[in-house]
């Protein structure tokens, strides 16, 4: 008998590569992974004989990127991440794809070494996407003991990008990590003015003060 072929009902598979390349956006892309169906593999290896047409193109790469990951590739997302830097020096899309697969393998300087520079040079109009790759950044320093780098890093997202509620938060974290308490309460206790509700915000307070020792 020839190799059995895998019947693809069309909407489901669009909706399969809609839904990897949604988990392989996520930091816990990875977790995920054991819920996958044939039909999310087909998802998976149909955009890899689309990059394969049409290896110029860069977003099924980045999708491809994001389906590899989402898959448990880590090799392949890492390879197509790299392809499409390769065909569009400084996309964000390509630099961000990348430093969720080095950071989810641990290579933090690395993820420092590949966001810098398309940081440097990010157009105009990006800022959201811009905060996104600042704030993989400030978790790279963060995790390499950088903190004064971290709080950089998370300050300049948190600018970029005053709608996401996370930012404040990450900065607020990354102020008690490097020892700064004081600008910690008076910026958590800022954010928490609008946001008086977050429990994410009265955890960094608490820790904020703990590390002055009053609590």
């Amino acid at each position: 008998m020839g190799e059995k072929k895998l019947s693809v009902n069309g909407a489901r598979l669009r909706a399969s590569i809609e839904e990897l390349a949604r988990i392989g956006g996520t930091s816990g892309g990875g977790m995920h992974r054991l819920a996958l169906t044939d039909e999310d593999r087909r998802a998976r290896d149909l955009l890899q004989e689309v990059t394969q047409a049409s290896p110029a193109s860069p977003w099924p790469l980045y999708l491809l990127a994001r389906a590899q990951r989402a898959t448990g590739d880590l090799d392949g997302a890492e390879k197509s991440a790299r392809r499409l830097l390769e065909l569009s020096p400084g996309s964000v899309s390509g630099a961000h794809a990348l430093a969720q697969v080095l950071t989810e393998r641990r290579q933090f300087a690395q993820v420092i070494e590949a966001l810098e520079p398309v940081i440097g040079q990010a157009p105009e109009g990006r800022d959201a996407d811009v905060a996104l790759l600042l704030t993989h950044l400030g978790f790279a320093y963060q995790e390499l003991g950088q903190f004064d780098k971290a709080v950089g890093a998370f300050d300049r997202a948190a600018a970029l990008d005053p709608a996401d509620p996370s930012q404040g938060y990450y900065l607020g974290q990354a102020l008690v990590a490097a020892g700064r308490f004081d600008q910690a309460l008076s910026y958590i206790r800022l954010r928490r003015a609008t946001r008086p509700s977050d429990p994410r915000l009265a955890r960094v307070e608490a820790d904020a003060l703990r590390g002055k020792g009053r609590v």
